[in-house]
């Protein structure tokens, strides 16, 4: 069984654009691995978002790399 954990990702959680895209590069290239390495569920702990109300373009960034899990039949447990 091969799985993945990932944990306080913060996304939104940077003032600085900059900043703010390379956390979601890391976010999206920790999904792209775990769709590679073809893993059965990942389960995501601690902070996902930075605040309770994210901003609606972290939102859809996020939900669009959950799509691509559903997709590729990954399982999430958050």
């Amino acid at each position: 069984m091969k799985f993945a954990h990932i944990s306080d990702s913060h996304l939104g959680g940077w003032r600085q654009p900059e900043l703010q895209e390379l956390n979601m590069i890391s976010f999206k290239k920790a999904i792209d691995s775990c769709i590679e390495e073809k893993v059965e569920f990942i389960l995501f702990t601690g902070d996902l978002f930075d605040s309770p109300f994210p901003p609606i373009e972290i939102l859809k960034e996020a939900f669009a790399e959950f799509k691509k899990l559903k997709d590729n039949s990954i399982k999430c447990f958050v």
